[in-house]
């Protein structure tokens, strides 16, 4: 569970940081953005909003799953373990059309 929670403050730290990052735009355009113009908190909301959004999908670009090739998760409820290698193995023959429970055959 320690890279799950590692994986969960990462993201959320990104966010954060481009969120806070959205904040500058007070200094480029503060007539637009500043909390007491018309529409001010609406136009600010929005663009900490987006910039959330885009630091939160840098970082899953990054690292898109918390999983490593030595840490097992459960394979969809079947009790059968495997490791994050595994699955993209698994993955990538069912994309060739193999059966990767029997081996490929």
């Amino acid at each position: 569970m320690g890279n799950l929670k590692k994986w969960l403050n990462g993201l959320i730290g990104a966010a954060i940081g481009a969120a806070a990052n959205g904040i500058t735009v007070l200094i480029v355009d503060p007539a637009k953005f500043s909390p007491g113009a018309v529409g001010g908190w609406k136009n600010l909301g929005i663009c900490v909003g987006v910039s959330a959004l885009v630091g939160a999908a840098l970082f899953l670009k990054q690292s898109p799953t918390p999983w490593d090739g030595t840490t097992e998760r459960r394979n969809g409820g079947n009790g059968t373990a495997i490791t994050g290698s595994n699955v993209l193995g698994q993955q990538a023959a069912k994309k060739q059309g193999a059966n990767p429970t029997n081996g490929g055959a």
